[in-house]
């Protein structure tokens, strides 16, 4: 439903509400983050989901890591900066790009990280490149969940790793259910998004093994209530925006809704938050 053209609109067009309300001049990262015990600002959340990714992947200053769908390279740089490991970025989108290098820089691991404009599904990095392929709240793009999971294992060394962490819907959804939480989606340039039990199925059958998922809603719900708040904030400058602006495009003008959107999807138990961990044998 979405091009790549359209993810890479929703993110060049969304870009100065980024910039204002998920501070990314800060965290360079565009996430829910963890709220973990303790947690208190969002940018020690967007810390605590990266440092949970180094934590269940294990890697060292040996591994190579690809992160699919990596933004403006927040958890690429960091990762490269606490581990010394070599990261891989991409992104369909250029200005993207040139923030994931600028931020590599400003933290001094631009010769330890490398950013390209590539789609996940189908890279051109050659066979068991990485040790680590991660997608942050990028997964969902994929129309097909299942090309990019046969790409991840293409590119994964024996005894490699992937993890997703990502939103995923819930079982048996009735046809208002489905409409508001589509509602939501198509606001953020989403086709639809798995239940659980079904991208864990499509891992195994292209051949990940040792699959495992871990519930994190309940790190990633202030997040949500603070989306819900912006947009909130958010609403009436944004129907004037719409109305004003010819050039206005539909995720521009439907973003504030789209935060709102997924806070009540929350609130019904529409979707939950997880990470999936995999293993290629």
């Amino acid at each position: 439903m979405f091009s790549e053209k359209d993810i890479s609109d929703y993110y060049q067009h969304t870009r100065v509400h980024y910039n204002r309300f998920w501070k990314i001049s800060e965290g360079k990262s565009l996430n829910y983050g963890f709220w973990e015990p303790g947690t208190k600002s969002l940018t020690e959340a967007f810390t605590n989901i990266n440092n949970t990714i180094i934590a269940m992947s294990g890697i060292t200053i040996e591994n190579t890591v690809l992160d699919a769908g990596c933004g403006v390279g927040g958890a690429s740089t960091y990762i490269a900066n606490e581990v010394q490991c070599n990261t891989v970025g991409i992104t369909l989108n250029e200005q993207q790009r040139k923030d994931a290098e600028q931020n590599a820089m400003a933290q001094g691991v631009e010769t330890k990280c490398r950013f390209y404009l590539m789609n996940y599904c189908a890279t051109t990095f050659e066979d068991q490149s990485f040790d680590l392929v991660y997608g942050l709240e990028s997964i969902c793009h994929a129309a097909e969940k299942e090309d990019f999971l046969r790409e991840a294992y293409r590119l994964l060394k024996p005894g490699g790793t992937l993890l997703v962490i990502d939103y995923f819907k819930e079982e048996n959804l009735n046809e208002p259910q489905r409409s508001l939480l589509h509602k939501w989606l198509h606001a953020w340039a989403i086709k639809d998004i798995d239940t659980v039990s079904a991208f864990c199925n499509k891992a195994a059958k292209v051949g990940f093994t040792s699959i495992n998922k871990t519930l994190k809603t309940p790190q990633i719900r202030k997040s949500s209530w603070l989306i819900y708040f912006y947009s909130i904030l958010g609403t009436i400058p944004s129907v004037l925006y719409g109305l004003y602006n010819r050039k206005a495009t539909h995720f521009g003008k439907h973003h504030t809704m789209a935060g709102i959107t997924q806070y009540r999807a929350l609130k019904q138990n529409l979707w939950n938050y997880y990470i999936i961990s995999a293993k290629k044998q």
